[in-house]
């Protein structure tokens, strides 16, 4: 298979909300940028991953994506490769810019906000058609 790279994943470009990838090697530590070093961390965890449209570009996994995927699949991440994987775009602030920070996660994975949601929602017996739909 031809692999071309073309650099770091951009969310909201590369990938969006809900899109699906898959991680194709086993990844790497790097060194961080000295502007991005902060607290003793020096390096980052770093990953080729298949894109939607077919392309392989490279994305550093932040520690919540790890933690996530370590807690799912194995400590070893070559069980992570070649898994489907379910994009989250998120705004925030990361070294005094607003990025699309992008977290990986299992695609049938739920938040725990989304699980206190439901589990309020079990609670105080809403349903589904309970809700009302603003169009």
């Amino acid at each position: 298979m031809k692999i071309e790279l073309e650099g770091f994943v951009v969310g909201g470009i590369d990938v969006e909300q809900d899109d699906i990838v898959q991680l194709v090697s086993e990844g790497e530590w790097r060194p961080l940028p000295p502007h991005l070093q902060k607290e003793g961390r020096e390096k980052t965890l770093v990953f080729k991953v298949k894109l939607p449209n077919g392309k392989v570009k490279e994305i550093s996994l932040n520690r919540t994506t790890q933690v996530t995927l370590v807690s799912q699949y194995s400590n070893d991440s070559k069980k992570w490769m070649n898994r489907d994987l379910k994009v989250h775009c998120v705004t925030q602030n990361v070294a005094g810019k607003f990025k699309q920070v992008i977290y990986l996660t299992p695609p049938d994975w739920i938040s725990p906000t989304e699980k206190g949601r439901d589990k309020l929602a079990e609670a105080l017996d809403i349903k589904d058609e309970d809700i009302p739909v603003v169009e």
